[in-house]
C-alpha cells in the first residue's frame, strides 16, 4: 500500500523525460532492500520519492499552478531569506523541534521495548500462564505466579481449548564444572519436553523434537554454549553438574540467546526427568512450577475458568462437595501482558510498571506538543509582520493557494532541518540514554526498527500541524484590511496563543511537581527502617546439596566453617537463614494450608516460612518484641517457632504478647496435632521491596540452614572479608564462593524506581527547556511589538516597574489558569504511581505550589529581562520605532 501510493505520487510529479530511468532505479533499490529488510523496503521507497520531489525533476505544471517550477524556486528563496533575516526565531524553531523530536522518539523506543515483552513468539496471543489465587480470611486474596506440575497432563487431556502445556521451574544457583573450576549458574530452568514446542526459540544445533525428553539432558543458549565449549557444535558433549550426585548432563541442543524483552530469562534448560529421583511430579501438594498453555485456533481464554475449576475438583479436591466454594482458583494470564501487569508473588523477575510507563508516555507526548506549540505560538505572534507580506502579495496577484503553499514551504523547511538535527542528536546521546534506562536498544538509532519510520511520520505530521494554522488564517485576509493596519488590532489567534501558552505552563507545572514527588518518595523509601541492619552484612550460600551419602560430612564441614568465622575478631556475628533478605523472592517457602492456633479455627491464607538458627536475630539486629529467640541448648526449642508481627495481625491480635505460649498448627496432623509452641514474636522486617506488604512469617529452627549471614566489624571490614575467603578456600576448595552484600541487594530492589525517577527528571527538564525557548522567543517578540506602546506610556508618566507589571500580568493570569488545569492531572497521574508502594508518603499537594512558584519566577525572569531591555530606552527612541 505504501509503495503503491508513493509510486503514484512519483508518477504524478516526475518529468516524463526522467520518469523511466528513475522509476527503474527505484524499483531496483526496492527489490534489493526487500531481500534483506522486507518491512523497511516500502518505507525506504517512500523516503526516496520524497527526496526526489524537487524542481529540477518535476514536470511542467500550469503557469498559475502552485507546483509551477519557477514558483517553487521562489517559495524556497523567500523562505530562505525570511529565515536568514530572523535568525533568532529560526534557531528557536529548529532547536525546539529537534529536541522535541529526538526526545519523543527515544522515549518511544524505550516504551515500545517495554510493551514488546514476549510478543516475539509465534502465536503469542494464544500463549497463557496459569496462576493460583488463594482466598484468605475475610476475602483477602493472595496471587501466586506458580502452579501445580501435574496440572499439565490434566489440562492437555481434559480441556479441548488447550493445544499444549508445559511446566518449568527456576534452578537457583547450582554449580557446574567449567574448565576445571566450579561456578554457580543462576539462569537455569527445569523444563519438560514441550517447553520448546510452546516457545519457538530458534534452534542452532540439534533437533527440537529430541530435546529434554530423557533424564540428564541439557539445552544451552548460544552464548552459554560458547562459554563452556567454545565455537562449534556441542551436541553430544557433557557437562558436570555438582548437585545431589547427578551424573553428567548431555547437551542435546543449542538455541538462540533469549531476548531481553521476555519475563522468563534463562541460559540453560535441564530436562525434568533428571530430577525425578528427588521430586514426585505427580503430586498436587506443591505449586512450585510455572505452567504455560497454548490455546488452539479459535479458542478463547474466557472459556477456561469453569473447566479449570472442574480439574481442581477432580484431582486436587476430590472430597469437596460440588456446591462448596474452594479456597483457591486458577486463572489464565496472557504471557504478553505479564511483564507490565503482574502483581503476583514468585515472579521469575521483578515485573515492569504499567503506570510508570503511562507517565512516561504522557511526558513524551507533552515534549512533542510543547515543541510544536512553540512554532505555532511564535508564528501566530509574528502574524502582524507576515500580514504585510501577505497583503502585498495579494495586491500583485497572488492566489490564496499560492500563499498557503508559501507558509507550508516555511514549515516544511523548518521541520526538515529539525528532523535532520533530531537524528543527529539522538545518535549522539544514544550511549548516555542506554545508561539512563539500563537497556541497550540498538547500536545506532537507524538500526532500531521503528525509529526512522516514526521520524518520517512525525516530519510529515509536524509539517502539517505547524503549517496549517498560519497558512489558513493569514491567507484569508483581504489586502485592504491588512494594508490599512486593521489587522494589527485583530484578535485573530490571540485566544489560541493564550491557550497554547497555558498548555506549556500546565506541562511545566505537572512535570516539575511530578519530578519532585518521585524524588521525595524515593528519599522516603531510603529513610525507612527495614527492621534489620544490612550494613556490613555479607550473605553466602553453603556448598551445593550433596548426595545422601555425603550429607553428614557436608553438615560437619558447614559447622566447622561457621564456627571458625565466629572466632575471628573482625567478625561480629554469624547467623543462618534459609533465604537471604533482599534477594529474589522465588526461593522462599510458603504454605497455603490453613494455619491456626491450636483450639481455634484455622485461617486460610498464605504464610511464609523461613528457617533460622539461634544467632540470626542477633546478626541482623532484629528486635524481639515479645518472648525470646531460639536457644538450641534447650531441647524444647526444636518444637518451638518464632513469628513476626504480621503473623500476629493475621489473627487480629492487637497485643503480640497474647501469642507467646500459644501453639500454632499447620493442619497436617489432624485434630490431635499438638502444634508448635510460639516462643517469641519479632518485629516485622522488609524482606523484599517496600512496595510490598510485610508477609506473615513463621521462623522455624534449623542449626544448618542454606545461607549464612556474616556481620563484619565496620573498622575491620576488609580483614573480615579476607578471613572469610581464606577459610572458605580451605574448607570448600572445590566450591565457588559467591557473596551477597545485603545493603547492595536491598539497594538493587529500587533500581528500577530510581531509574524511573531519573528518566522523569531528565525529560521533564528537557520539556521545560523547550517550553522556555518558546517563552523566550515569545517574550522577545512581544517586547518588540509593544515598543511604541512602551514609549507612549513613559511619556505619560509610567515608571519602568509599572510597565513591567503590565507585561507580567498577562503571563501570571495564564499561570494561574495552568494551575487550575494541572491540578487534576498532577493528582491522577502521580497518585496512581504512588499506589505501587505499600509504604509511601502522603500525597504532597504542596509540591504543586512549589512548582507554581518556580514557573512564576522563571517567567518573570525571562519576560522581565526582555521587557526591561525595551522599557529602559528613551521615549524618543521607542516612538521612532517603525
Amino acid at each position: 500500500m505504501i509503495k503503491r501510493l508513493a509510486h503514484a505520487f512519483f508518477a504524478w510529479y516526475c518529468h516524463p523525460d526522467y520518469y523511466p530511468d528513475i522509476a527503474g532505479d527505484l524499483e531496483e533499490l526496492y527489490h534489493r532492500t526487500q531481500q534483506h529488510r522486507p518491512r523497511w523496503a516500502p518505507w525506504r521507497y517512500l523516503f526516496q520519492v520524497l527526496g526526489l520531489f524537487r524542481p529540477s525533476l518535476m514536470k511542467e505544471f500550469g503557469q498559475n499552478s502552485i507546483l509551477n517550477r519557477s514558483m517553487i524556486r521562489n517559495y524556497f528563496k523567500v523562505s530562505r531569506r525570511y529565515f536568514a533575516k530572523h535568525r533568532m526565531f529560526t534557531t528557536i524553531h529548529v532547536v525546539g523541534l529537534a529536541l522535541g523530536l529526538a526526545a519523543f522518539l527515544l522515549m518511544r523506543a524505550y516504551i515500545q521495548f517495554e510493551r514488546s515483552y514476549d510478543t516475539f513468539h509465534a502465536d503469542a496471543d494464544q500463549l497463557y500462564r496459569l496462576s493460583v489465587h488463594f482466598i484468605g480470611e475475610g476475602g483477602t486474596e493472595v496471587k501466586d505466579a506458580m502452579m501445580y506440575h501435574p496440572a499439565v497432563k490434566a489440562l492437555v487431556e481434559e480441556v479441548p481449548e488447550i493445544q499444549a502445556a508445559s511446566a518449568v521451574r527456576p534452578l537457583n544457583e547450582v554449580a557446574f564444572r567449567q574448565h576445571g573450576e566450579a561456578v554457580y549458574e543462576k539462569g537455569g530452568l527445569w523444563a519438560d519436553s514441550t517447553f520448546l514446542q510452546l516457545f519457538d526459540y530458534p534452534v542452532i544445533y540439534g533437533e527440537r523434537s529430541q530435546m529434554l525428553n530423557e533424564p540428564y539432558q541439557v539445552v544451552l543458549t548460544e552464548s552459554k554454549a560458547r562459554v563452556y565449549f567454545g565455537e562449534g557444535n556441542p551436541v553430544g558433549k557433557t557437562m558436570e553438574l555438582l548437585w545431589w550426585g547427578i551424573p553428567p548432563l548431555t547437551v542435546t541442543g543449542v538455541i538462540a540467546d533469549v531476548p531481553e524483552n521476555t519475563h522468563l530469562k534463562f541460559d540453560m534448560l535441564i530436562s525434568n526427568p533428571t530430577f525425578s529421583f528427588r521430586y514426585d511430579f505427580e503430586k498436587w501438594n506443591y505449586n512450585n512450577h510455572y505452567v504455560f498453555v497454548k490455546l488452539g485456533p479459535g479458542a478463547n481464554a474466557n472459556q477456561l475458568p469453569s473447566k479449570l475449576e472442574a480439574i481442581q475438583r477432580k484431582y486436587q479436591y476430590p472430597d469437596e462437595d460440588e456446591g462448596e466454594t474452594l479456597d483457591e482458583y486458577w486463572k489464565a494470564n496472557a504471557v504478553a501482558g505479564i511483564h507490565l501487569t503482574s502483581d503476583y508473588t514468585y515472579e521469575p523477575e521483578a515485573p515492569g510498571n504499567l503506570r510508570s510507563l503511562q507517565v512516561l508516555e504522557i511526558i513524551a507526548l507533552f515534549i512533542l506538543i510543547v515543541a510544536w506549540v512553540n512554532y505555532i505560538n511564535l508564528t501566530t505572534a509574528r502574524a502582524v509582520d507576515r500580514a504585510k507580506e501577505v497583503g502585498l502579495r495579494k495586491v500583485v496577484g497572488a492566489t490564496r493557494g499560492q500563499l498557503i503553499t508559501q507558509f507550508f514551504v516555511d514549515a516544511l523547511l523548518i521541520n526538515a532541518l529539525a528532523t535532520l538535527f533530531a537524528l543527529a542528536i539522538a545518535e549522539l546521546v544514544l550511549p548516555a540514554y542506554h545508561t539512563l534506562i539500563g537497556l541497550h536498544l540498538a547500536p545506532h538509532v537507524w538500526e532500531y526498527p521503528n525509529f526512522l519510520r516514526q521520524l518520517g511520520g512525525l516530519f510529515l505530521l509536524g509539517t502539517f500541524i505547524t503549517g496549517a494554522y498560519p497558512s489558513l488564517v493569514l491567507s484569508q485576509y483581504t489586502p485592504a484590511t491588512i494594508l490599512k493596519g486593521k489587522f494589527r488590532h485583530s484578535r485573530q489567534g490571540l485566544w489560541l496563543r493564550k491557550g497554547l501558552v497555558t498548555l506549556q505552563f500546565t506541562t511545566s507545572l505537572v512535570l516539575i511537581s511530578g519530578t519532585l514527588l518521585v524524588y521525595q518518595q524515593m528519599q522516603f523509601i531510603r529513610q525507612q527502617n527495614l527492621g534489620l541492619d544490612a550494613d556490613y552484612v555479607v550473605g553466602l550460600r553453603r556448598d551445593n546439596f550433596p548426595n545422601d551419602e555425603q550429607r553428614e560430612a557436608s553438615e560437619q564441614r558447614f559447622i566447622s566453617f561457621r564456627d571458625r568465622l565466629r572466632t575471628h575478631s573482625a567478625i561480629e556475628s554469624v547467623g543462618g537463614i534459609s533465604q537471604l533478605p533482599g534477594v529474589a523472592q522465588a526461593g522462599i517457602s510458603s504454605t497455603t494450608n490453613p494455619v491456626g492456633l491450636v483450639g481455634q479455627e484455622p485461617i486460610a491464607a498464605t504464610t511464609y516460612i523461613q528457617q533460622i538458627d539461634d544467632h540470626l536475630l542477633e546478626t541482623l539486629d532484629i528486635a524481639v518484641k515479645e518472648g525470646r529467640g531460639y536457644d538450641f541448648e534447650r531441647f524444647a526449642d526444636t518444637m518451638g517457632v518464632v513469628v513476626n508481627e504480621a503473623f500476629a495481625r493475621q489473627f487480629n491480635l492487637a497485643n503480640p504478647t497474647d501469642l507467646v505460649g500459644e501453639h500454632v498448627s499447620f493442619g497436617f496432623g489432624g485434630e490431635d496435632d499438638p502444634g508448635y509452641e510460639i516462643v517469641g514474636v519479632v518485629q516485622d522486617i522488609h524482606r523484599t521491596s517496600l512496595k510490598n506488604q510485610v508477609e506473615p512469617t513463621i521462623y522455624l529452627p534449623n542449626p544448618t540452614p542454606l545461607f549464612l549471614v556474616v556481620e563484619l566489624q565496620p573498622q575491620a571490614f576488609r580483614d573480615g572479608l579476607a578471613h572469610l575467603e581464606a577459610v572458605w578456600q580451605e574448607v570448600y576448595p572445590d566450591a565457588p564462593l559467591e557473596m551477597h552484600f545485603l545493603d547492595q541487594e536491598f539497594d538493587a530492589l529500587y533500581r528500577a524506581d530510581r531509574r524511573f525517577g531519573k528518566v522523569v527528571g531528565v525529560f521533564a527538564g528537557l520539556a521545560i527547556f523547550i517550553a522556555s525557548l518558546g517563552l523566550l522567543g515569545l517574550a522577545a517578540l512581544m517586547a518588540v511589538q509593544r515598543t511604541k506602546e512602551v514609549g507612549v506610556r513613559k511619556v505619560l508618566g509610567a515608571s519602568i516597574p509599572q510597565i513591567m507589571g503590565l507585561f507580567f500580568r498577562d503571563f501570571l493570569v495564564l499561570i494561574g489558569l495552568a494551575a487550575v488545569v494541572g491540578l487534576p492531572i498532577y493528582y491522577l497521574a502521580l497518585n496512581a504511581w504512588l499506589q505501587n508502594f505499600a509504604t509511601r508518603i502522603d500525597f504532597p499537594w504542596h509540591l504543586l505550589v512549589l512548582a507554581l512558584g518556580v514557573v512564576a519566577a522563571f517567567v518573570m525572569i525571562i519576560v522581565g529581562l526582555q521587557t526591561w531591555r525595551v522599557a529602559r530606552q528613551k521615549p524618543s527612541a521607542t516612538l521612532r520605532y517603525e
